[in-house]
């Protein structure tokens, strides 16, 4: 059975001190609280948590500008470093959401400088880098940037680039990947479609072959195939499970990235909701810590990423004490009305 309440507790308590895994994680810092604070949301308990105005005001301490543009830096202890100081869309990401999510109106944001930032990064095959100018290129950046456009209700883009680079990026079983020709991946799978679909360039009949990849992603042993148990990946444990890749564990996030990309094309349906949410309640749920573990490995401690996910997969397949899920931006539903 689902108890919100411990999870609320993990959350509040990593909000006021974080494990001491995640001490070195400064530049990561607004990762952390923004998986915190929308876990709260999505189960109804932003209301316990203290200092949403102090938080709102250290949100904005990572505001920088360079130039024309401006975004948000992932630390603010690493100020005036010159090149290095610069806005990073993850940054900015998640800076938004936490704001959106406190219920702040943005007023303080340059949101023609976020907008410029955003347009700088796209390059000319359609793909966005972190920073403007340099860093690698995948699907993660694609999503973020359109995530940015829709928090601030559009920026000006290419969709029609960005849609031919994330058709690049498909590969031969109907999953996408880091680049052409690169192995298929639920997690890339998910951030593809989401920029398309927050582009308006999601055409749900173009993405059946997808549909494929994203259901085989759920682990299912059969007791009628004993075959499947000698591959090494194999663990009963993982029955309901969803992994990333061919041959991979279970793991708590990827119920998250494949749920949410089936809901992005219209078949959450096809998930078999009841022996997911088992795998996650028996296997990877904290139930003395509260939160989720990456897998059900006995050395494995809860973390943020994971307890956020582990939630929001929940409030996909509709879980008492859960908020519904909006999969495009991955924020509580009723803050984007």
């Amino acid at each position: 059975m689902f108890d919100p309440r411990v999870h609320v507790r993990y959350f509040l308590r990593c909000l006021g001190i974080l494990p001491a895994t995640y001490e070195g994680e400064d530049s990561n810092k607004l990762a952390l609280i923004y998986f915190c604070v929308c876990g709260l949301d999505l189960l109804g308990a932003l209301d316990q948590l203290r200092g949403k105005t102090e938080t709102v005001d250290w949100v904005y301490r990572h505001w920088v500008e360079v130039d024309d543009y401006g975004g948000f830096r992932g630390s603010d202890i690493y100020r005036d470093t010159g090149p290095y100081d610069v806005p990073n869309l993850a940054a900015t990401g998640f800076a938004l959401q936490i704001l959106v999510t406190l219920g702040d109106d943005l007023s303080r944001v340059d949101t023609n400088k976020v907008r410029r930032f955003v347009e700088r990064c796209q390059r000319p095959n359609g793909s966005f880098s972190p920073v403007v100018g340099f860093g690698e290129e995948d699907l993660r950046y694609c999503m973020l940037a359109m995530t940015i456009s829709r928090l601030l209700d559009g920026t000006a883009v290419d969709s029609g680039r960005l849609l031919q680079y994330v058709r690049s990026t498909l590969a031969f079983d109907g999953g996408l990947s880091m680049s052409a020709g690169g192995e298929s991946h639920a997690g890339l799978t998910y951030c593809g479609l989401a920029a398309l679909k927050l582009a308006g360039k999601l055409d749900l009949c173009e993405w059946q072959p997808t549909l494929d990849f994203l259901v085989h992603r759920q682990i299912h042993y059969c007791d009628f195939n004993k075959r499947e148990l000698e591959n090494e990946y194999a663990d009963e444990d993982d029955n309901g499970a969803f992994n990333g890749r061919v041959n991979k564990y279970g793991d708590t996030c990827y119920a998250f990235w494949c749920l949410a990309a089936l809901e992005l094309l219209d078949k959450a349906d096809l998930a078999d909701g009841e022996a997911v949410k088992r795998f996650l309640l028996e296997q990877t749920l904290s139930p003395t810590m509260g939160g989720f573990c990456k897998t059900n490995a006995p050395d494995e401690l809860p973390d943020p990423l994971h307890s956020f996910l582990g939630i929001a997969a929940l409030g996909i397949i509709g879980t008492p004490g859960i908020a519904p899920v909006d999969v495009t931006v991955v924020l509580r539903k009723d803050r984007m009305v």
